[in-house]
């Protein structure tokens, strides 16, 4: 299963091989003997490389959790006692719960000679299935109000969202873009620009309903499609691009280049964090979510 998941992240077989340090053939039997046994084909290959089919989505969506639940196992318990002092936050890319998990790791450093911190910037879906999988005690993100494919989805993992703050959705351009001067756009007014946006996984018929950009935008002609915040930063600049975003925008350096403006429209964001539901937050979670409610309470959210 895990030969499947990195070669649908690698979108090659090759590729996926080298990970493994296996031979390309070996690994393509290994996925054709996999494909036999389920009944069904995973990938549709081409001379470019590998997608996955539908079946192979579906796939994909029901073992990624089991394997996101083995490898928290493996880590915690291939470690001496001594390691287990954990905390996992899992969130979209939002640049003041960066601020927040910082804040949190300082005030916990000096108490502790060994631990593990981790925080994972993750695709919408992924965050959704770390902290069903346990994985991560918390997620964090920024949904639309009236997103009910994701409510859907978190009801099906037995997952709550919290909710912390409600704001209006606003659009980021740099300093030197055509609209920076503005204090309100439309949809229409962005049209003739370029778009960026997060990469969201490759099932593109369930992209829109996962988007950190939060407002649907079917008027974009030109779009980049991103993984990285660093990149996202350098290349909105290069390419004076324009992004859907909260305004939250905390004290990120980078977004000091840019304008924040309005979005003219009446739908919401809403930003709240996820657990399990039957999950009780350890010291950890409890002290890193006091830490982001003293956030939230510093800033004026529109």
């Amino acid at each position: 299963m895990r030969y499947v998941i990195t070669t649908a992240e690698c979108y090659s077989i090759t590729s996926a091989a080298e990970k493994f340090q296996l031979s390309q053939p070996n690994l393509s039997n290994a996925i054709k003997d996999l494909e036999q046994e389920l009944g069904i084909q995973i990938f549709e290959r081409k001379k470019s490389g590998v997608s996955l089919t539908p079946d192979g989505a579906e796939l994909v969506r029901s073992i990624q959790p089991i394997l996101n639940q083995v490898q928290r196992l493996e880590d915690t318990y291939k470690q001496p006692s001594s390691h287990r002092i954990s905390f996992s936050v899992a969130t979209q890319h939002i640049s003041i719960v960066t601020e927040v998990m910082i804040a949190f790791m300082k005030e916990q450093d000096p108490h502790f000679n060994e631990y593990n911190f981790q925080y994972l910037q993750l695709r919408t879906k992924e965050i959704l299935d770390y902290v069903a999988s346990e994985f991560c005690e918390i997620g964090v993100l920024l949904k639309n109000r009236e997103n009910r494919v994701l409510d859907w989805e978190m009801e099906q993992q037995e997952l709550d969202f919290h909710l912390l703050a409600t704001m209006r959705p606003k659009v980021y351009v740099p300093k030197q873009h055509p609209l920076a001067g503005r204090t309100k756009v439309s949809m229409e007014d962005l049209a003739p620009y370029v778009y960026s946006h997060y990469f969201q996984g490759i099932d593109s018929s369930r992209d829109r309903f996962f988007s950190e950009e939060l407002v649907e935008n079917t008027v974009a002609k030109k779009t980049i499609t991103l993984t990285d915040e660093m990149a996202d930063a350098s290349i909105g600049m290069e390419m004076n691009t324009y992004t859907i975003g909260s305004g939250m925008s905390g004290e990120n350096l980078l977004e000091k280049d840019y304008a924040v403006m309005n979005l003219d429209t009446h739908q919401r964001i809403e930003l709240g964090w996820i657990s399990r539901r039957d999950h009780e937050l350890s010291n950890f979670g409890k002290r890193f979510l006091d830490l982001l409610a003293e956030k939230l309470n510093s800033m004026q959210l529109d």
